[in-house]
């Protein structure tokens, strides 16, 4: 009987949570903190700067393929996109890379970056947007809320089309697992793609399969995206933390600062040891701080006339 009983019980919990499938279910608003304060590109550019000037002292860095100022605007860019708070996304950033987008340069290191992504965290953002043979992307959430899970990848589409792609090269943007190329990503190109069709076109595209027999392969191919791509990363980054954030509200039982929401969001962001998360934290509250700091200053001795007639001189916010 007692056997039974916990058969029906695995049973009942299988459908409720599918296996892969979200722990909560939550709704994606924008979260920004610093609504009263915009952070400047040009003050960011010269933050990060100052950054990489005191980490080439110590040669702990190698030469970012795209300059200060247009990191900044991506940065800037991606947080406005995903409606989350410029200042936490570079804090964010600043704990997990220092602005070095070629942390750990080497496909198969742990993270690599500027947001220090892991085949873990590539794969939960793979599936917030859509990922097209997410064996768990089941228009289902937690407590049977239909339609959760085909809400949320619906709002990430809608942005990475409406106002990631024109920060793209190509002026649109390509999901990574339609960038695999014969010969250059892989030897066995054809055992590791599948063909698919569009529902929006009848083109037929190969996409790249992440499945047990390719894990290895996979988790190279995803990783370099990451680190030839400044602006892949920072989207994966950023999607990551506003996920990780909305669960985070979800699960308050009591009502707290938003800036309490994004550190608790960013110590889940990095779930890895206490120590490792308590550094993150740090790191990333000291950049936060520094910036807020010199944002106030900065706002503080210049009109906006003043200042956006330097930004139209000085700044061209177009694509990198």
């Amino acid at each position: 009987m007692r056997t039974l009983v916990l058969f029906f019980t695995f049973v009942l919990l299988s459908v409720a949570y599918p296996r892969g499938s979200w722990k909560t279910s939550y709704t994606l608003k924008p979260l920004v903190h610093h609504k009263k304060i915009k952070l400047s590109p040009h003050l960011l550019r010269r933050f990060v700067k100052d950054v990489i000037a005191e980490d080439s002292t110590t040669g702990k860095r190698e030469k970012n393929s795209i300059s200060s100022l247009v990191l900044s605007q991506l940065i800037i860019g991606v947080a406005d996109c995903f409606e989350i708070d410029p200042f936490f996304l570079s804090g964010l950033v600043y704990g997990e890379s220092r602005y070095n987008v070629l942390g750990n340069s080497k496909a198969n290191a742990f993270a690599v970056g500027l947001t220090q992504m892991t085949s873990t965290g590539i794969r939960e953002v793979n599936d917030q947007i859509g990922y097209f043979q997410s064996e768990h992307a089941r228009e289902r959430g937690i407590n049977n809320k239909r339609n959760a899970r085909s809400e949320v990848v619906k709002y990430f589409s809608q942005k990475l089309n409406s106002c990631i792609s024109p920060l793209t090269h190509e002026g649109r943007w390509i999901q990574i697992w339609e960038r695999a190329e014969p010969g250059h990503d892989m030897a066995n190109y054809d055992l590791y793609t599948k063909k698919v069709i569009h529902k929006d076109t009848p083109k037929e595209t190969s996409v790249f399969s992440w499945t047990k027999e390719n894990s290895h392969y996979a988790r190279r191919f995803f990783k370099r995206q990451m680190l030839s791509d400044p602006l892949t990363s920072l989207v994966y980054g950023a999607v990551l933390l506003k996920v990780k954030l909305s669960e985070v509200i979800e699960r308050s039982k009591e009502k707290k600062e938003m800036s309490d929401y994004y550190y608790a969001a960013i110590r889940a962001y990095n779930s890895a040891t206490k120590y490792q998360m308590d550094t993150l934290e740090s790191n990333a509250r000291y950049a936060i701080e520094e910036l807020v700091e010199r944002q106030k200053e900065f706002d503080s001795h210049f009109s906006d006339l003043d200042i956006n007639e330097s930004m139209e001189a000085s700044l061209d916010r177009t694509h990198y």
